[in-house]
Parts: C-alpha cells; structure tokens; sequence
C-alpha cells in the first residue's frame, strides 16, 4: 500500500494488512442474510475462466508501468472478459482501461492524473448499452482522508451509482484504499461486492433477476481493476 501525506492515514494502512479475515461492511438495507454469490476463480492466473453464481466466461488482464526519471510514474491496466448467463445472449464482452499519474519520492507520492477506470461493451459484435466509469475523487473517504472511488454503471437502460467503501466489519479504522463497492440507484442501495478474499456480490434477499444480471457485471468489472493504491510502483 502506498504512503500518503495525511499521517492519520497510516492506522488504516495497518489494519488493511494485518487483518485478513476482514469482510467489507455493507449497507444495513441488505438485511441481516443477504445472498452472497462467489466470483470463483479471479484470485489466480492473469488470464481464465470464472463462474458467477449462473453466470460464466472468460477474463484476461494485465497491468504495465513507467518511470522516468525516478519521478514521473505512470500506470496502466487492461482488463476484459465475457459473461454469458440467464439474459445475456451471445455473451457480452468488456474491454476496460485503467489509467494513474503521478510524481513520486521515497516516501510521497502526488498523484497529476487521478485513476481512471472506463469499460466499454459490445454483444454480437455489436456496441452494447452498457458503460462502467470509476474514477477517484478528491473528497475525503469519511475519517480516512483515502483513495474514494466514484463512478456510473449503465446497462439495458438502467442507471447505477458507484460508492467506493472503506469499512470492515471487524474494526472501526478505515482503510485507505477501497476494500469492496456499493451499487445504487438513485441513492437507494441495491448490492455491494466485498473484495476481501474470494470476491463476493452481495445481494439482498429477493433481487430481480434483471438486477442481479447487471450487478454481476458491474461486480465483474470492479473485481477485475489491480488498484493502483494498493500497490507501489515497482508491483507494476
């Protein structure tokens, strides 16, 4: 994780690595039994196959960096996949880019062109009516002063606002960079994935199907992107 210039920041770098077991702490709307649905198979090789609950495809990435003059840095990632299941018919394919800029020393990092994160979608070879748009944001992430990701998912005419989350369950200490994402529609919470471990959309009970197909590919995309503030410049 990378060092910031807030010092009441270094706490929750702490407790981001030294608890494992943390699970991201999810709006209380879902309820005390949410469904919980697994992406398997993202945690292991750059590129390979994943199930999704009903849902399945194929995903690669891959992240490249630069560095000149031991200052000026730059990170990139590529990620794409295919997701096929109940409504999505041929597959739909996501090909999105992420991009960071920053200057860097030692111990301090200023970011010049805050992480952007953009997927584009097409089905039968077709442009899709989908689009997925993260990006960091300057407000504070609550006490952590951290990495706030914000951001719109639009698929099949149906508008979702992106909130990056920055609690665990297990503690009261934020982390600086996101550890999971909440999915809303017009300010109401609807899913959330939690990214530590296994990643896991989180559901509550009784969702639509035409909601669930969708958050599963916005839990696709956002399980996909190697954050860039979770990472130094020689990861890259």
């Amino acid at each position: 994780m990378r060092n910031l210039l807030v010092i009441a920041l270094l706490p929750a770098a702490a407790a981001c690595s030294t608890i494992q077991a943390a699970h991201t702490r999810l709006p209380a709307e879902f309820g005390p039994e949410p469904d919980r649905m697994e992406l398997v198979g993202l945690q292991g090789p750059q590129t390979g196959a994943y199930t999704a609950g009903a849902y399945s495809g194929r995903y690669d990435r891959y992240a490249s960096g630069t560095r000149i003059l031991g200052t000026f840095a730059e990170k990139n990632q590529h990620a794409g996949f295919s997701i096929t299941g109940p409504g999505i018919a041929p597959a739909l394919v996501a090909d999105c880019v992420m991009s960071e800029q920053s200057v860097q020393s030692e111990r301090v990092e200023v970011l010049t062109a805050p992480m952007s994160y953009r997927c584009t979608f097409s089905q039968g070879g077709e442009p899709a009516r989908a689009t997925f748009d993260l990006h960091e944001t300057n407000e504070a992430a609550g006490a952590s002063l951290g990495y706030k990701r914000d951001g719109t998912f639009r698929y099949a005419g149906a508008a979702f606002e992106i909130r990056s989350e920055h609690r665990l369950q297990e503690t009261a200490l934020p982390t600086a960079a996101p550890n999971g994402y909440v999915f809303l529609r017009g300010g109401r919470p609807l899913g959330g994935i939690d990214l530590n471990g296994s990643p896991r959309l989180v559901l509550p009970a009784g969702t639509d199907e035409a909601t669930t197909r969708a958050l599963t590919i916005a839990a696709l995309a956002t399980a996909l992107l190697w954050d860039p503030a979770e990472s130094d410049m020689h990861d890259w």
